[in-house]
């Protein structure tokens, strides 16, 4: 069959762009000019037709019908732009500087580094192991289409765990480590109305889950519940087998939704933030106690042995649990907020997740203007260490929790005009 001229010039076109990146959208456009400027012929050629417009809605279906039929994990990410003239690497061999982190072990987590979105109960992001140094690097990738696995964990078998956000709401797998292909896949409840966000902002009950020292994936759904399930059968074989629930939908209003857990250092239950900002203690089979800090939340905790580390969009929260069994607050600290929900964040305020330091100190950012600072403050009494301006004037913030490195020093992203 015979392609149009316009059908030709477009998969020319992409393919061009494939090969040699945006260098080839000004050729094309070039071209183009040139080319309807000379001949009538080709201009008439370049109109859009019935039967034109009818070929590219075809080839269109037929592509989303192939992505949507293939299996998650089946393709490598897709390439981008100029393959032909971008490097696949660009470097040189580094030599290994080991970092001397000791980061203690939370006893409802699994081991560090394999447990939650930040490698640890002090969400200092910071893993013990070789990284890449440069030398013949081969990357593997698995294509999970529009999905994003934002928290991933390890289980004592080496598989993955993965908690994956899609349009229509969350999916559980357990992976292969070597192929990546899903081993076990568990849908859970879908998205709620208790959310405005878009799809790809959301994170009620789809962004934030954690693997406990026994093994078992702790996750909270849209339905305000935490499911609990075992990732292996009795003889190692990958399973996804929901073995308990716990219903908060008694304190956890409707129009409200789980956003993030965290185990309890000293094993009284776990911790729960909202949406809204609640944050919570429940035990499995017990009555959950819920404690309202007036500010929504949109990041994850931390806890170490003195307590638990929250942020709103108003304050710094340091939490512990009371005489009576209820979360009540040991200091707040209010952080310098312009209150403006800038470009790459997902809520007007810190965009991080508290990260306990070796020294004593736990770090935020705030979300000041012109310049978003980088807060250090004693984690026993809340008053503010020092503060460090980061970034150009009306171009930082940040969505992405601080990396410990070493015992007194954080690294801190720029997500400013991230807007994709």
């Amino acid at each position: 069959m015979r392609l149009p001229a316009r059908s030709a010039v477009l998969v020319l076109a992409a393919a061009a762009y494939l090969a040699i990146g945006p260098y080839a959208l000004v050729a094309v456009a070039v071209l183009l000019v040139a080319g309807l400027v000379a001949s009538q012929r080709i201009r008439r050629g370049l109109r859009p037709t019935w039967k034109t417009s009818g070929i590219f809605v075809v080839l269109a279906a037929a592509v989303a019908l192939v992505v949507a039929l293939i299996p998650d994990g089946r393709l490598p990410i897709p390439p981008g732009g100029g393959m032909l003239v971008t490097a696949s690497y660009v470097g040189s061999p580094a030599e290994p500087r080991p970092i001397d982190l000791s980061i203690p072990q939370h006893p409802g987590l699994a081991v560090n580094g394999s447990s939650s979105m930040h490698n640890d109960g002090w969400a200092t992001d910071a893993y013990a192991g070789p990284g890449p140094l440069g030398v013949d690097p081969e990357v593997d990738t698995a294509w999970y289409g529009i999905k994003e696995c934002a928290t991933l964990a390890f289980d004592r078998h080496g598989r993955i765990v993965a908690l994956c956000g899609s349009v229509r709401g969350a999916i559980m797998h357990v992976l292969d480590p070597e192929s990546m292909d899903p081993l076990v896949t568990v849908k859970l409840p879908g998205r709620t109305s208790a959310s405005e966000k878009k799809p790809w902002q959301d994170l009620c009950g789809g962004a934030y889950f954690y693997l406990g020292a026994d093994d078992r994936a702790y996750v909270e759904t849209t339905t305000r519940q935490i499911r609990v399930f075992e990732t292996a059968t009795a003889d190692g074989e990958p399973a996804l087998d929901q073995v308990e629930v716990l219903d908060l939908s008694g304190v956890v209003p409707e129009d409200d939704c789980l956003l993030s857990l965290m185990p309890d250092w000293q094993g009284r239950g776990i911790w729960f933030a909202t949406q809204d900002g609640r944050v919570g203690l429940a035990e499995l089979g017990g009555e959950p106690q819920v404690l309202e800090l007036g500010a929504g939340i949109a990041n994850s905790m931390a806890a170490d042995l003195t307590g638990l580390y929250v942020v709103t969009d108003g304050d710094f929260f340091k939490l512990d649990v009371g005489e009576d069994g209820s979360p009540e607050i040991v200091w707040s600290a209010a952080y310098d907020n312009s209150g403006v929900d800038k470009t790459g964040q997902l809520s007007p305020g810190s965009g991080t997740t508290p990260t306990v330091l070796p020294n004593g100190l736990v770090a935020i950012t705030d979300n000041a203007e012109p310049r978003m600072n980088v807060v250090f403050y004693d984690a026993t009494d809340g008053s503010k260490v020092c503060q460090e301006p980061v970034f150009g004037e009306g171009e930082s913030s940040t969505d992405n929790s601080l990396v410990a490195v070493g015992s007194a020093s954080v690294v801190v992203e720029n997500n400013f005009g991230n807007d994709s």
